[in-house]
């Protein structure tokens, strides 16, 4: 189901950073002018997804669309591969096999190791602001045998 991934990490990146744009030149202004997006493309070009490193093959195609360009250019290919993927026609010679997902492998792992990247720096940065730590604080948690649970906080 790399396609279907492809579709929903590609997502996350147009509702956060491309604000309403879905036409290809706003959206990848969009996404260059977000320094959030760029962090996470750039992370996720860094490093690649264990998968694609266990498996040769695909790291040397993860190093040609993506270790291998600049973030503009990762941009373009992210871009790129959500218009093919959802533009089909009869009349297009080079349309996708649905059965054939591996061939969108790699993309679908990029795209997910970005939109992990960047939805887990938001969720943080939201989750350990000093008013919702004081709000999980204040709450009271159980075990399942009734004994209350006590967070000790550690001071920096």
């Amino acid at each position: 189901r790399y396609i279907e991934a492809i579709y929903d990490f590609y997502y996350i990146f147009e509702y956060l950073y491309a604000d309403g744009s879905f036409k290809q030149k706003a959206t990848k202004e969009a996404f260059l002018a977000d320094k959030a997006a760029v962090e996470a493309l750039a992370e996720a070009q860094k490093t690649p997804d264990q998968q694609i490193q266990a498996q040769p093959a695909l790291m040397r195609l993860f190093a040609e669309k993506y270790q291998s360009k600049c973030i503009e250019e990762v941009v373009d290919t992210i871009i790129e591969v959500r218009g093919f993927l959802h533009h089909q026609s009869l009349q297009r010679r080079n349309n996708w096999n649905p059965g054939i997902q591996s061939d969108f492998k790699v993309d679908a792992l990029f795209l997910f190791h970005a939109a992990h990247n960047t939805m887990v720096k938001r969720s943080t940065e939201i989750l350990f602001l000093p008013e919702e730590m004081a709000a999980f604080l204040s709450m009271r948690f159980y075990t399942d045998d009734g004994r209350e649970i006590n967070w000790v906080p550690t001071n920096p």
